[in-house]
C-alpha cells in the first residue's frame, strides 16, 4: 500500500495522539508506533509525526484509528482524537505483542 504524506492526508483525518512517558527516545518511541500501526495493517494511509513533544498518527479510515485506540486505550480528546500515555509499561507491552506475532 502506498504511505501519503502528512499533507496528502491533511482532509478528514483521524487523530490519535501519544504523549510520551519514561525512558525511550523520540526516535524509539516513534519506530514503535510504526511497527504497532503495520502490524494492525490498516486499511487506508496513515501518517506518524513528532508534534510538541507527542506523538500524532493520523488515519484516513475512522476504522483504523479505532483499532490503534482501543488497543492501546486511549480515552477521547475531543470529537475527532483520542490521547494515551506511551510509558515504558505500555512500550515493553507493544514490544512482547510484535515479537510474539513475529514468531
Amino acid at each position: 500500500m502506498v504511505r501519503k504524506s502528512l499533507e496528502d492526508l491533511e482532509e478528514g483525518l483521524h487523530l490519535v495522539v501519544a504523549r510520551p512517558a519514561g525512558a525511550a527516545g523520540t526516535r524509539a518511541r516513534l519506530r514503535l508506533m510504526v511497527a504497532l500501526i503495520e502490524a494492525l495493517e490498516p486499511r487506508g494511509d496513515y501518517a506518524v509525526t513528532v508534534e510538541g513533544g507527542g506523538l500524532h498518527c493520523r488515519f484516513e479510515r475512522a476504522g483504523d484509528a479505532a483499532r490503534l485506540a482501543d488497543i492501546v486505550q486511549a480515552g477521547s480528546a475531543g470529537t475527532e482524537s483520542r490521547v494515551f500515555v506511551l510509558d515504558d509499561r505500555l512500550r515493553r507491552t507493544i514490544r512482547r505483542a510484535l515479537a510474539q506475532q513475529a514468531a
